[in-house]
Parts: structure tokens; C-alpha cells; sequence
């Protein structure tokens, strides 16, 4: 049985969470598999990204490909 995650639900998780900036981040589904990847500012917002990902109705697996690209006044 192969089942396909709607893009808008991944999406809307990460709307929900108020501690990433989404700008930088593409979302692809494959399955019940999202992956992540772009840019973000922190660790800790990397994190969250992949946790927002769980979230998301459906989602067994998350690829976390997001790179880290520190703010330049902290790097």
C-alpha cells in the first residue's frame, strides 16, 4: 500500500511552528518520507524543522538535508 503525504499538511506544520523561519526551507514528500532542505539559521531551528516535519499527519521518516548558515554578526 503506498500512500502520498499532501504537501500542503507538511507545510502547515511548519507554519504552526513560530520558531522557524520556513523562508529558506523546500519540503518534498515521497511516500510517507518528507525531506528537508535550504537553509536556516541555527541548530536549534534545524531541529525544530525536522520536528515540525513528525508532526505533519502521515510522516514515518524525515530526511533532514537543511545546512546551517549562521547569522554573519555570530558567525
Amino acid at each position: 500500500m503506498y500512500i502520498s503525504i499532501p504537501l500542503s499538511h507538511s507545510w502547515q506544520a511548519f507554519k504552526l511552528s513560530a520558531r522557524i523561519h520556513a523562508k529558506g526551507i523546500t519540503v518534498t514528500t515521497d511516500g510517507h518520507t518528507v525531506t528537508l532542505s535550504g537553509k536556516v539559521h541555527s541548530i536549534k531551528e534545524k531541529e525544530e524543522a525536522e520536528r515540525a516535519a513528525f508532526r505533519a499527519p502521515g510522516v514515518f521518516n524525515v530526511v533532514n538535508k537543511l545546512k546551517v548558515q549562521f547569522y554573519p554578526a555570530y558567525a
